[in-house]
């Protein structure tokens, strides 16, 4: 019979490898994900923890550089992110008019309840903010 510390941990080693098959099933899963074509740091493919430990050590225009160095103009820095290291992407990417959405990345600039017209996702509230 098992005693008590050799139950825990066979709890916590199914637990871990559960909490693993959260990020790697779905990766696995869809290989047509246009996102895994863009090269970066492994652990950022699946998790956005890599890229807190960079914003949290204070050298994260530095790191992104070095990755920029390392893999070239497009990034992979987060499962849904991708850093681009190209001016010429600026106008395309944040012109008005473009047909790229804000993601929910710009949620975390709300203020209080209300949004600001560098958060509001939505185009048409976008163009109706712009125009006061």
């Amino acid at each position: 019979m098992l005693n008590d510390s050799n139950q825990v941990l066979n709890y916590s080693v199914v637990a871990g490898a559960f909490l693993l098959s959260l990020y790697i099933i779905p990766y696995l899963l869809d290989p047509y994900d246009y996102r895994r074509r863009f090269s970066g740091p492994w652990a950022a493919s699946f998790t956005n923890s890599w890229m807190s430990g960079v914003v949290k050590s204070g050298n994260s225009s530095d790191a992104i550089s070095e990755l920029h160095k390392q893999y070239g103009t497009f990034v992979r820095v987060g499962p849904n992110h991708i850093s681009i290291a190209d001016p010429g992407a600026l106008e395309v990417v944040y012109k008005h008019g473009s047909e790229l959405l804000k993601s929910d990345y710009y949620q975390m600039f709300k203020l209080g309840e209300h949004h600001g017209l560098f958060s509001t996702q939505d185009k048409h509230e976008h163009s109706i903010d712009l125009a006061l």
